[in-house]
């Protein structure tokens, strides 16, 4: 019976120290997997940064143009009409054909579906 108990005490401390050494092992494991994956996420958030930071940089430039375009238009814009030629065209196309009309008859002009019996339709 002593034999029986000494033999399982052996047992069970070979199999502790098998146990043992295969937990430290996938410990090992496990730290060098979990430090490969900080690697992996700093390398991703630094990516992240740059492409951040690029984008940043592209719309403030297209900001910047944006902004010089549309000072130009508005320079050219005024400077453009100033002619007093070009003021008529500034007008809705509408009130230029009616002071047109006004000023070759200074007679009312009708729609022509509704124009007098009398006058010619068109």
């Amino acid at each position: 019976m002593l034999i029986s108990l000494i033999l399982g005490v052996i047992a069970a401390f070979i199999i502790g120290l098998v146990i043992g050494l295969s937990v430290r092992k996938s410990s090992k494991n496990l730290s060098t997997e979990l430090d490969e994956t900080k690697k992996l996420l700093t390398h991703y958030q630094n990516t992240i940064n740059e492409h951040v930071h690029k984008t940043h940089e592209i719309m403030e430039n297209i900001y910047q143009q944006f902004s010089e375009l549309q000072k130009h238009s508005q320079e050219y814009s005024v400077k453009l009409n100033l002619d007093p030629s070009r003021q008529s065209l500034l007008q809705p196309k509408a009130y230029r054909d009616k002071e047109k009309t006004h000023q070759l008859n200074n007679e009312p002009q009708y729609p022509k579906d509704y124009a007098a019996e009398g006058e010619e339709k068109q």
